[in-house]
């Protein structure tokens, strides 16, 4: 199993569009993509399960990590998780799937936009936070962050 998430790993990174950077975790195998240009990655933490990215202009912050979800979390329980800091209840912009969980929302430090891919009990996530006042650029970088499980 470990030689196909490395293997798949590796094909991802060479495939990765033009456009975009990638981080590639080794520990659970997930990749993500994020545009060229735009994020410093800082050091991957210590337990390796992610890092955090910010921004090479404006207050954007990146994070990107994984877990076993060892609770058994269903998806509207990871969803409200996530939900906890939004100013609004319910989060004006919520999905929740078997195998996709985004949330968007105001919270006092800004805009969040979460997602969370379920496969199995592997959960990879990633957080952008940014400020307000920078909504129009974030929510334009968006939809192209792009975050893949192994198969």
């Amino acid at each position: 199993m470990r030689n196909h998430a490395a293997a798949a790993l590796c094909l991802a990174l060479l495939t990765a569009p033009a456009w975009a950077d990638s981080y590639g975790n080794a520990r659970y195998g997930y990749l993500l993509d994020y545009p060229a240009g735009l994020f410093a990655p800082q050091p991957e933490a210590d337990s390796g399960d992610g890092r955090h990215f910010t921004a090479l202009k404006g207050g954007a912050d990146l994070a990107v990590w994984a877990n076993y979800n060892a609770q058994e979390d269903s998806p509207s329980a990871i969803a409200d998780t996530a939900a906890g800091d939004c100013l609004a209840s319910p989060a004006p912009y919520r999905v929740v799937r078997a195998t996709l969980v985004v949330v968007s929302c105001r919270t006092a430090k800004g805009i969040l936009y979460h997602k969370t891919l379920i496969s199995d009990d592997l959960l990879a996530t990633f957080e952008l936070t940014y400020p307000q006042a920078e909504r129009a650029r974030w929510d334009a970088v968006v939809p192209r962050l792009k975050l893949t499980l192994p198969k």
